[in-house]
């Protein structure tokens, strides 16, 4: 499922549609947290790579031990 919605977040990407983008991005995350890294790196998201909100989605959390 994640799958899905990580390519759909990558066609609106590249349609410049940036809110959907980033909706369909927080959900693949949310099911599957291995996609931040690959959204980190995809060239479909490189106009967002500055924008807060996709940091916001793609941030690692830093544990602590």
């Amino acid at each position: 499922m994640a799958d899905n919605f990580y390519h759909q977040a990558c066609c609106y990407a590249l349609l410049k549609e940036d809110s959907l983008a980033l909706v369909n991005l927080r959900i693949t995350v949310e099911l599957d947290k291995s996609y931040k890294d690959w959204a980190k790196g995809d060239s479909d998201f490189s106009h967002l790579y500055s924008d807060e909100r996709f940091k916001a989605i793609t941030k690692t959390e830093q544990t602590t031990e």
